[in-house]
């Protein structure tokens, strides 16, 4: 019988210490190449961050000494002008040098700003904020009341949802208005609201004069009254009835029959129903 010992495989041979050596020397001149590779490639983004910089120094520099000339020139221009001529505030220009910053991404470069200039010699300076939001605020409620008593005279049927509705329209409107323009030019402002003001004021005014005179006169043509104060219309001659409506101070009601007790039977705006006697004055007949 054939050995069977005979058949089986040689034992690996030991590694050859050349090739191991060989193999790790070239590991290390390939890590050698990365690296200078990368100390080459750190070296050109410092040298670019370097020169970005010099060129934003010298950048600012000569906007710096262009708006040094400008001034210069304003104020020899000044010197030599008469002493009756003021050079417009607006003429003057209003200059800003560019910023630059290096970007943070790369590991070797630092962050750099170079120094921002301004130059303006204009006096028209935009109001604060502060006082823009208070006066927009006043004149949004002060014009959206008179807008909307405008309106409800045109429309006297209108319903409470669309009187508050139209209210809120025209106080934001007012307020955007005052406040953008109140940053903008406040002192013309001033003058514009004071004059709006008095002008609503007395238009106000005299439309409460008139508005008495005719409630007067109305009440002495018919069978009506005068409200004295705030008066709730109730469906029954009780003070536990229904309140169909609240007629306010000045509103003119038409008695429509005999009183019973304190209370009387009236119409307003085509409701009818029933008021106390205690809050109404000059009642007249036909």
């Amino acid at each position: 019988m054939p050995d069977y010992d005979d058949l089986k495989e040689p034992p690996p041979l030991p590694p050859d210490p050349r090739i191991e050596a060989q193999k790790k020397a070239e590991e290390e001149a390939a890590a050698k190449r990365r690296a200078e590779a990368e100390a080459a490639e750190a070296k050109r983004r410092a040298d670019e961050e370097a020169a970005k910089r010099r060129k934003a120094e010298e950048e600012a520099a000569r906007h710096r000494a262009e708006a040094e000339a400008i001034r210069k020139a304003q104020q020899q221009a000044q010197a030599d002008a008469p002493q009756s001529y003021s050079t417009p505030a607006s003429s003057s220009p209003s200059y800003s040098a560019p910023s630059y910053s290096a970007p943070a991404s790369t590991p070797t470069s630092s962050s750099y700003s170079s120094p921002s200039y301004s130059y303006s010699s204009s006096s028209d300076k935009p109001g604060h904020i502060v006082p823009a939001i208070i006066f927009g605020a006043i004149f949004a409620i002060f014009l959206g009341t008179f807008l909307l008593w405008i309106v409800q005279r045109i429309f006297p049927g209108m319903s409470g949802f669309w009187s508050v509705f139209t209210w809120l329209a025209f106080a934001a409107g007012v307020f955007f208005f005052i406040f953008k323009a109140w940053r903008s030019k406040p002192k013309i402002m001033i003058i514009i609201t004071s004059v709006i003001a008095v002008i609503v004021t007395v238009v106000l005014i005299a439309a409460n004069t008139t508005k008495k005179e005719n409630q007067k006169e109305e009440a002495e043509l018919v069978n009506t009254a005068v409200v004295k104060e705030d008066l709730n219309l109730r469906s029954e001659p009780s003070g536990n009835s229904q309140i169909l409506k609240i007629l306010p101070e000045g509103s003119v009601i038409i008695i429509i029959g005999e009183p019973s007790g304190i209370w009387i039977p009236a119409e307003h705006n085509g409701t009818k129903g029933w008021v106390s006697v205690n809050f109404i004055e000059s009642v007249k007949k036909k």
